[in-house]
């Protein structure tokens, strides 16, 4: 089974939600990503749009759709009849995305590793790097005027005018003085950027999730999990073409590492291959579950 009709199933389990157009004569996908009806239609798999693990949708002014596929580590370009029309990845130097967002004339700020990125005229700009503070994981613009920014550990939210050169506008810290979190408070005109974080160690929420060494040169690569106390959480690792080559169930009770709750599994990779692998992680507790698609590479 291709990994990504995988992914989507435990994307609807998830009950996992992102944008989707209205618009009567685009039919894009519903809430729960169940469908790409036009995309993947003009676009079969191996063609450089089709899109296997999308996780958010735009659309700007002129009716040209955005998707960000994780799989694929892409942010794509289609007209509104679902052509493609280019891709924003690895080869254009853009690395680890986590999230992106366009203003009304269609420049793309991406979001990751690397800080935040402006593509715009078929070049990409850095924008505001991730020095001094942790990689951003969510953004959001506003009017054109305002970039919000939300780091990987949920730590601060920040405002920036965007005009020209980028300027800080405020920040809200995790806690305020009362011990109260206030980074709830910076909203979008549609959407709520993020909510008060809990300092409770066992809040059953997906944090950091990462592996390392990466890439693991000679070494078996450790995957690190924090999402606070789960009832099971399990990890799968597929080759680069979706093909599966390991899985395990942790049970145990997580660890506290640097002052954070995680579990850590080193995966044996003896007598695999050097290249890209995919590691799907699924933490649960209850009812509620969480997902992860992450990278790693292994070089022998």
């Amino acid at each position: 089974m291709k990994l990504y009709i995988i992914v989507a199933t435990l994307i609807v389990l998830s009950n996992i939600s992102i944008g989707y157009s209205h618009d009567k004569d685009i039919d894009l996908c519903d809430k729960k990503i169940e469908r790409l009806n036009l995309i993947n239609a003009k676009n079969p798999e191996g063609s450089q749009g089709f899109v296997y693990f999308p996780q958010s949708i735009k659309k700007d002014e002129s009716g040209n759709i955005y998707i960000f596929d994780e799989l694929s580590q892409s942010v794509n370009k289609y007209n509104s009849s679902g052509d493609f029309i280019f891709k924003i990845d690895k080869e254009k130097g853009v690395f680890e995305i986590q999230d992106f967002d366009i203003n009304s004339k269609g420049d793309v700020y991406i979001a990751g590793f690397q800080g935040i990125l402006l593509f715009r005229e078929s070049k990409v700009e850095d924008l505001i790097d991730s020095f001094n503070f942790q990689p951003p994981v969510r953004i959001s613009i506003v009017n054109d005027i305002h970039l919000y920014i939300i780091d990987s550990g949920g730590v601060r939210t920040r405002k920036y005018d965007i005009c020209k050169n980028p300027i800080l506008l405020k920040e809200w810290a995790q806690q305020n003085q009362t011990g109260e979190s206030n980074i709830g408070s910076a909203r979008t005109s549609q959407s709520l950027l993020s909510e008060p974080i809990k300092s409770s160690l066992e809040e059953f929420k997906l944090n950091e999730v990462y592996a390392f060494p990466n890439p693991a040169e000679k070494s078996n690569p450790t995957i690190h999990i924090e999402c606070g106390s789960a009832d099971k959480v399990e990890i799968r690792i597929y080759t680069i073409a979706g093909e599966p080559v390991h899985s395990v169930i942790i049970t145990e009770v997580p660890k506290i590492i640097a002052s954070k709750l995680a579990y850590e599994y080193t995966w044996n990779c003896s007598g695999k291959a050097s290249g890209v692998y995919l590691y799907l992680v699924r933490a649960k507790k209850g009812e509620k579950v969480l997902t992860a698609l992450k990278k790693l590479a292994l070089i022998k």
